[in-house]
This record gives structure tokens, sequence and C-alpha cells, in this order.
């Protein structure tokens, strides 16, 4: 008994039917030679980037050029810098990295 009961438990049930017919995107309208369509959906998609919200409490990071904060207590700046070689040799442009750790 247990082993027909078994075999009835594997028997395959009903299968669910899935349409898997190709969406097909509404066309787009003709244009003339010298212009540029573009389509798509105005409204809410998956696909498309939403701005990014404004950063809590962000404060400026001292010194000069770009900086960005990297931890609590940890700072980088990013900037550039000419500086004249000694004995006239000219001039040195410089891209410069200022990592600064608070202790």
């Amino acid at each position: 008994m247990p082993l027909v009961l078994a075999l009835l438990l594997q028997l395959p049930t009903a299968v669910e039917r899935i349409d898997l017919t190709k969406l097909v995107p509404p066309e787009c309208p003709k244009s003339e030679v010298d212009e540029i369509v573009v389509c798509g959906r105005v409204g809410d998609s998956p696909y498309r980037l939403k701005p990014l919200p404004p950063l809590p409490n962000e404060k400026r990071v001292a010194g000069p050029g770009i900086g960005m904060r990297l931890s609590e207590n940890a700072r980088a700046n990013v900037y550039g810098e000419t500086v004249e070689q000694p004995g006239g040799g000219g001039q040195s442009n410089r891209a410069m990295v200022r990592m600064t750790i608070d202790f």
C-alpha cells in the first residue's frame, strides 16, 4: 500500500500554460530625412535611470580642488598644480591627490 501511494504522488499534475508570445513594441512614426525621432514610454519604466537624490547632510571637504569624504575620519582631494623647475627648467604641471586621516 505505501508503495502505491508513493507512485501516485509522483504522477504529473496539470501543467500550467505559459504564454510565450513575443511582445512587439508599437511602431514609431516615420520622420523626414533630417529629423531625429525618439520613441519610448513616458511613464514608469524599469530600464530608465532616475535622478539621484540629494545627499543628506553633505559637508564640504576642506582643501584645494575637488574633495570627497572616504570615511568618518578620512578625506581626499584631487587638484592640479604648476611649479617652476629650479634653474630655469620650465614649468612642471602636476596632478595631485591629497589624502588626510584625522586622529
